[in-house]
């Protein structure tokens, strides 16, 4: 048996892993305001989110997995929530996949380049 790390295949990639232009228009329709308007400081929030939603939607966990206050994981969401004008909670499924679809496309261009 091989001791080689395997990544896994994320399904959502490779349905949309050969169509990047859409990946990329998914991406931009779902973060597209937080991202445009935050600039450098979008990636803290995002990743304030991406913690949130990985860890049962409960901010006491994102806290502990990011390192921020409870206060500052609140006011992240809060903040994002109004950029986006909705809910994380109400959209957490569309956002999950808009981050990870996010990511994945980072990694490609990171890979190509």
């Amino acid at each position: 048996m091989s001791s080689a790390k395997v990544r896994q295949v994320d399904p959502l990639l490779v349905l949309l892993g050969n169509d990047s232009e859409r990946a990329s228009e998914f991406v931009h329709c779902e973060l597209g305001p937080v991202i445009d308007t935050l600039g450098p400081r979008a990636d803290r929030l995002l990743d304030t989110l991406q913690a949130f939603l990985d860890h049962g939607q409960r901010i006491a966990n994102a806290s502990a997995v990011t390192g921020r206050h409870r206060d500052t994981v609140h006011r992240h969401l809060r903040e994002m929530e109004v950029l986006l004008d909705c809910r994380v909670e109400e959209r957490s499924a569309e956002l999950q996949w808009a981050l990870r679809l996010r990511l994945g496309l980072q990694d490609r261009d990171d890979s190509d380049g």
